[in-house]
């Protein structure tokens, strides 16, 4: 399917411009290819399959929110069930040394922000991660497109919710978190992949890579509406 692309560019500080391009959305509706690129959970393309009641209430986007969500219905966001344990296959062919480690780190991220629970197998998975020669850099080590997110959403009786995740990450990425890392870029694809979508802000959910290798506190603030973790038993 097609792809999204958006240029990217750095905060003021001093890190340099990587110029990572990271993701485009593309939700299937009970196998409607129906496209959503870059949902900010109002007037959604999804709009035509989840009927008009497509954005999220004041209470989900309080004022000042430093975050967006991928889709809404019913006043909702789209998301993965509560407390829910998910299965995770991570194919480290084509990946940097260190791509494993890196992703089972960003899964970790996610799981203390969320109460999402992240079990690894090789078979049938909710969430699958790969490296993609395909997603190229461009211009002297400048990512043209570094990593992409499908999302399948299934309807249920009062809700619509996810019902599978795919990451594309670029084999180009370096390990780590430096400049042209690849641990930026999986904290932004798995916030896509739980139902976060862009803020156009100092977050590691910006379409630009800012190089933030932990979650910022919009994120967080994001994921903890998603999710609420408080509620869920450790």
């Amino acid at each position: 399917m097609a792809a999204q692309r958006s240029p990217r560019r750095e905060p003021s500080r001093t890190r340099k411009v990587i110029g990572v391009v990271i993701t485009v959305v593309v939700l299937v509706a009970a196998y409607i290819p129906t496209r959503f690129f870059g949902g900010h959970g109002t007037n959604s393309l999804l709009g035509s399959y989840l009927g008009p009641s497509t954005s999220c209430s004041s209470y989900q986007y309080p004022a000042g929110a430093q975050y967006t969500f991928e889709g809404c219905w019913g006043g909702q966001p789209v998301r993965w069930s509560r407390c829910t344990t998910l299965a995770v296959a991570i194919d480290p062919a084509n990946a940097p040394t260190a791509g494993y480690s890196d992703a089972t780190n960003a899964l970790g991220q996610v799981a203390r922000a969320t109460g999402l629970r992240f079990r690894t197998t090789t078979n049938s998975a909710d969430i699958t991660i790969t490296w993609d020669r395909t997603l190229t850099l461009r211009g002297g080590g400048h990512p043209d497109r570094a990593g992409l997110t499908s999302l399948a959403i299934q309807p249920g009786l009062t809700n619509v919710g996810f019902k599978s995740a795919g990451i594309q990450i670029s084999s180009m990425l370096l390990s780590g978190s430096g400049p042209a890392g690849e641990v930026p870029v999986l904290l932004h694809e798995l916030g896509h992949a739980v139902g976060l979508g862009h803020y156009q802000g100092p977050e590691v959910m910006n379409p630009v890579d800012q190089g933030y290798s932990t979650y910022q506190s919009g994120d967080l603030a994001g994921l903890a509406t998603l999710y609420d973790p408080a509620t869920c038993q450790t």
